[in-house]
């Protein structure tokens, strides 16, 4: 069943060119067969999007229709999910084949043929979205409205302390202040880390959340930055997608301490043979989430106050109007927020 026969028009804004955004008309969505219509009510913007915008993505490319971290109505219901129409939902974006070897041992973020609602599929810049049923999950009335469009980015930061391993006891380092920086530190204390470090050379990004973590911001190498830490650490997690980073990550931790890259990384970079082999040290990349992660970032916002008790401050709210604004402004690397999102106001389709 579809409600949304009677709504006069539609329209998406769609990145047709690096940098440039175009808004079109678009038809009413007509789901198909497994399919579900979701309107949109809010969508977080990320690194991967603006590197989308930009045009230097390695895979995906202009025209797009972005948008993967957003929540919203349910407007139809079918087969595999368990939401209804005018339900809450969140949108798990990543899609896979679940057939393939990665899928069969459920390691579906490792799909050769996955992809992403917010790029292979229009995304929720188009407003109203079409998704799998199984891709919807009704949210939990307990989580905070203005923080549900954490659930994603909560969900990346989940899965790569989870390839970290068991992080209780261990003393952490997590370089990067950015909302999945922020996140990480804040899922490593509630794991029950024994000591996190936050490093940015952002002092303001620091500050943004009062975490009760040690945070580090005055720009050095590590090594100086980390002093007596450096090589006493259990597990680095770089959020930054630096190559020197990822080199000075590596002799940041003892022997049998583990590297974990989370930020995206541009091509080839070199590490100290010798300390990764003989230190048995380990360097674990990290690929988005599995819907584990993602149902578990739900459970964490609906009831873990670590999570639910985040000011709402963080997030910086925009009209779908000014979505050419906020991305040039996260390219420029000059938000104040910890998060910038586009809002879709109303019932009727705004953009």
């Amino acid at each position: 069943m579809t409600t949304t026969q009677s709504d006069p028009s539609f329209r998406a804004t769609v990145l047709t060119a690096p940098a440039t955004f175009s808004t079109t008309p678009a038809e009413s969505p007509r789901p198909g067969v497994g399919d579900v219509l979701v309107r949109v009510a809010e969508t977080g913007l990320c690194g991967s999007d603006v590197t989308m915008y930009l045009g230097r993505h390695p895979v995906n490319r202009p025209p797009l229709t972005l948008g993967h971290e957003f929540h919203g109505e349910l407007l139809s219901a079918g087969e595999g999910t368990s939401a209804r129409p005018g339900d809450a939902v969140a949108v798990f974006p990543a899609l896979s084949c679940g057939e393939c070897a990665s899928c069969r041992r459920g390691a579906t973020n490792l799909c050769p043929d996955m992809g992403i609602i917010g790029a292979q599929r229009p995304g929720a810049l188009a407003g109203v979205v079409t998704v799998p049923a199984a891709s919807v999950l009704p949210i939990d009335p307990a989580t905070p409205p203005g923080l549900r469009v954490l659930i994603e980015p909560l969900a990346v930061a989940l899965h790569a302390v989870n390839r970290a391993g068991p992080v209780a006891g261990r003393r952490c380092a997590v370089l990067g202040a950015g909302a999945i920086g922020t996140l990480v530190a804040l899922v490593l204390r509630h794991r029950g880390a024994e000591a996190v470090h936050r490093i940015d050379t952002d002092g303001h990004k620091l500050s943004l959340v009062d975490t009760g973590i040690a945070r580090h911001g005055d720009g050095r190498p590590l090594a100086e930055v980390l002093g007596g830490e450096h090589g006493e650490l259990d597990v680095v997690l770089d959020c930054v997608g630096s190559a020197e980073l990822a080199g000075q990550s590596l002799g940041a931790v003892r022997p049998g301490g583990t590297v974990v890259l989370v930020g995206v990384q541009h091509g080839a970079f070199s590490l100290d043979g010798v300390a990764l082999q003989r230190g048995e040290r380990a360097v674990l990349g990290v690929q988005l989430y599995v819907l584990a992660d993602f149902t578990e970032a739900m459970r964490l916002l609906a009831g873990e106050p670590l999570f639910s008790g985040l000011p709402e401050s963080l997030i910086r709210r925009n009209a779908v109007g000014d979505v050419a604004e906020v991305f040039d402004r996260l390219a420029r690397g000059v938000s104040t927020h910890l998060k910038e999102t586009i809002v879709f106001a109303g019932k009727e389709n705004p953009c």
